[in-house]
């Protein structure tokens, strides 16, 4: 490929060199612009990061599994013991 851009004349290479200019233009006019922003705003901190990151994201559920209602059953050795104990 190389080869192949050496073995152009100038007038072939224009119209690319010409792209070229128009974004090497362009790149630092949107690096221009990052640095202005970043500049303008400071960076938060890390505590201030988490509230505000807890404040966009929805609570978080309890981890583990969490039965609502349900009754765990009976080992059968209790099951016998209770018995006894009721009679």
């Amino acid at each position: 490929m190389s080869e192949e851009w050496r073995g152009l004349d100038v007038k072939a290479r224009e119209p690319y060199e010409k792209l070229a200019d128009k974004e090497k233009e362009r790149y630092e006019r949107e690096r221009k612009e990052y640095e202005e922003k970043k500049k303008a705003k400071p960076a938060a901190k890390p505590a201030e990061k988490k509230a505000e990151e807890a404040k966009k994201s929805p609570e978080k559920k309890p981890e583990g599994k969490v039965s609502v209602g349900k009754k765990t059953p009976e080992k059968k050795s209790e099951g016998k013991k209770s018995a006894e104990k009721k009679a």
